[in-house]
């Protein structure tokens, strides 16, 4: 009996450590989905920019690496900077001079040294050189910013684009639900054949294909946008999307090739790299050149057992000069030319590039344009139709299939419509990135319906 009482009181010591094990258990994970909900956001794109800036982390590891490439500066000031430096040292030793053997002696020697360079061509041409670098690094942190933003706006508006179709697919996948029940009915009164049941059941497969789909590129679209900024998005602001009527005064404005030679990141990075490489010859070629160096020093001996100078005074000037070092500097200037040489032709392909690119994006926004003028004469036409299919309906002249179809020509258009409108939206962003100007504040004024955007892109 004794111990059917104590494994029952144990039992119940177990059964309340599981129970509160528990409780702790939810608290910590509707503690975590809290979290998650309170740092969820519905974003706009004002707001996804800023989010993205702060909380990327490609951006921000890219960030402190240019920070760590403005210290270049100051090290290369600092090379031309005195040197000062102490030494000390204390230790004992044993030595033999003509009259003794097997001596001991304790000493102490403290040397203070200053060494100040007063001429050096590799010196002085290494500030230059790290100027010029901080500038590239500059420009390719703004070209990865702007790179990032692109991609975030794609991301963006495919997002949105993504949401329009689902709402399109879910009305027409309703609409072909209704028209499948309708056959289904008619069938077993025989006034359907088995082939119009099985058309109708293929037409609704497919849209529920469709529907799955397009519910998935909203879902993944979400998580890609959330891998960007860094924060849970539940869901985002849409834009205007009249912004495609905007085609035409770009195509207009003209002078899109001259806006991208003058600022462009993709060119001035190519560009920076090549003045890079010039510094890089010079820096070399001062391998050649000699060195003048002024060394001060002060020596203190105690108990010395070498020598019975206690403190030494040194004020020196000295003359490097090389004369030869088995080829490697000139090997170097040889390499540092071919480099050069290189950087050429590498302004000359991303100069090309961002001519191609312009010439094409060009070309999108106007078949874009025409396109997008053309399909929406296509839904007008097809809404009349689909109002002209409802009336015979009413006066017995069309059936209800009839105008189930008449609106599926209607959400087929308007879903090719849709998909225009925001590719146009984006060649819009990609055509701003091509011409570096693909910034926060650029972007807050172009997504303004009434900016009239000739003012901002005019050919200076």
């Amino acid at each position: 009996m004794m111990y059917l009482s104590l494994s029952s009181e144990g039992g119940g010591k177990k059964n309340t450590m599981m129970a509160v094990g528990g409780w702790v258990l939810l608290v910590v994970f509707l503690s975590s989905f809290l979290m998650q909900q309170v740092r969820a956001e519905v974003l706009d794109v004002a707001g996804a920019i800023a989010l993205m800036h702060e909380s990327n982390d490609e951006l921000s590891r890219k960030k402190y690496q240019f920070y760590a490439d403005e210290e270049l500066v100051e090290q290369s000031w600092a090379r031309l900077k005195p040197e000062l430096s102490v030494s000390a040292a204390k230790g004992v030793a044993d030595y033999n001079t003509s009259f003794l053997e097997d001596q001991d002696a304790d000493y102490t020697r403290v040397r203070w040294s200053l060494v100040q360079p007063i001429y050096s061509q590799e010196r002085f041409k290494s500030i230059s050189r790290s100027e010029k670098f901080v500038a590239s690094s500059k420009a390719s942190l703004e070209l990865d910013y702007q790179m990032k933003t692109l991609e975030m706006l794609t991301v963006y508006f495919d997002l949105l684009r993504f949401k329009e179709v689902v709402v399109l697919v879910e009305q027409e996948f309703a609409d072909n639900e209704v028209k499948v029940q309708r056959i289904n009915k008619m069938l077993k009164r025989g006034l359907a054949t088995k082939m119009d049941q099985l058309e109708a059941q293929s037409r609704y497969d497919e849209l529920r294909s469709t529907l799955v789909q397009s519910q998935n590129d909203v879902s993944v679209s979400l998580r890609r946008l959330e891998r960007l900024v860094g924060r849970v998005v539940v869901d985002v602001e849409a834009v205007d999307v009249h912004l495609w009527q905007r085609t035409g005064t770009l195509l207009n404005i003209g002078g899109w090739h001259d806006l991208a030679r003058n600022h462009s990141f993709i060119i001035r990075q190519a560009e920076l790299q090549r003045e890079l490489a010039k510094l890089d010859v010079s820096i070399e070629e001062a391998g050649h050149w000699p060195e003048l160096t002024l060394r001060a020093g002060l020596n203190n001996n105690t108990d010395s057992y070498t020598t019975n100078i206690e403190e030494e005074r040194t004020l020196e000037l000295e003359l490097r000069v090389p004369l030869y070092s088995g080829g490697i500097v000139s090997s170097r200037v040889a390499a540092a030319r071919h480099l050069l040489k290189s950087s050429d032709f590498g302004v000359r392909d991303q100069k090309n590039f961002v001519k191609v690119s312009l010439d094409e994006l060009l070309s999108k926004l106007s078949a874009s344009m025409a396109t997008i003028q053309a399909l929406k004469l296509s839904v007008a036409s097809n809404e009349a139709y689909q109002e002209a299919a409802e009336k015979g309906m009413n006066y017995g002249l069309r059936g209800l299939f009839d105008v189930l179809e008449a609106k599926s020509r209607v959400y087929r258009a308007q879903r090719a419509l849709n998909e225009q409108i925001y590719g146009n939206i984006i060649n819009q962003f990609e055509l701003l990135y091509l011409i570096g100007q693909l910034n926060p504040d650029v972007i807050g004024r172009y997504l303004n319906p009434d900016y009239d955007v000739s003012s901002m892109f005019a050919t200076p």
